[in-house]
């Protein structure tokens, strides 16, 4: 539980790991907050950090309760979270990727996608929880940095043999969808880029990899 806390508690930052990573992240420009902000398409970028800091990474898988009382806002916002995605993704604007794993290993087209949810809605289909996928990152000044990965919506899918189980539907690499959800307006003047980055959900740890070290010779015994 103290972990849990003090994960949520944490900004929420990425290292670049992913299908369009690189050593480096190229910083968006600061702008004005608001509205001109969402109209503007800019956001805040995260702040570069050198693989000469980082000791160690750490896997982290979460989920998010879309029945907690606490998070209603995941379907009762302006534009709720699953509507945003599927608008998103079919505008061309967010990719999905296959639930056949979490690695985003494969894309699916946009035929594919608009056979199985170019429909799908919040109003149609039943979105149970979030899957959060992130990275604890430990530098040498000793600060922890949490950098969501990917997410993917939960929902209860009949099997061929007929029995309901619960499994993600796709998965959407975060960091390339923060420019879309920094024009998704949820709130007054909030975005869904906020709610990932301010970290206004509560979730609960279902795994956690162990530690990565980078470099072994750096971190003190």
């Amino acid at each position: 539980m103290k972990l849990q806390i003090a994960i949520a508690a944490l900004a929420a930052t990425f290292f670049a790991t992913g299908p369009t990573a690189s050593a480096q992240i190229t910083a968006l420009p600061k702008t004005a907050t608001g509205t001109e902000k969402v109209a503007q398409g800019h956001f805040e970028p995260w702040h570069f950090i050198k693989m000469s800091d980082l000791l160690r990474r750490r896997r982290i898988w979460e989920e998010i309760s879309t029945t907690d009382d606490k998070l209603f806002g995941l379907a009762n916002y302006r534009r709720p979270l699953f509507d945003v995605l599927i608008n998103g993704i079919n505008d061309g604007k967010v990719k999905a990727y296959a639930n056949t794993d979490d690695r985003f290993t494969r894309e699916l087209t946009k035929e594919e996608f608009s056979a199985q949810f170019g429909k799908a809605t919040t109003a149609n289909t039943h979105v149970t929880k979030y899957i959060i996928k992130e990275d604890s990152l430990y530098v040498n000044t000793g600060e922890i940095t949490v950098r969501i990965i990917g997410l993917a919506p939960v929902s209860a899918v009949t099997q061929p043999d007929g029995t309901v189980k619960e499994e993600p539907l796709f998965w959407v690499y975060y960091p390339d969808s923060r420019p879309y959800f920094s024009q998704s307006i949820i709130t007054g003047t909030g975005t869904w880029d906020d709610f990932f980055e301010r970290r206004y959900f509560t979730q609960k740890i279902t795994k956690m990899a162990e530690p990565y070290i980078m470099d072994p010779s750096r971190v003190k015994k």
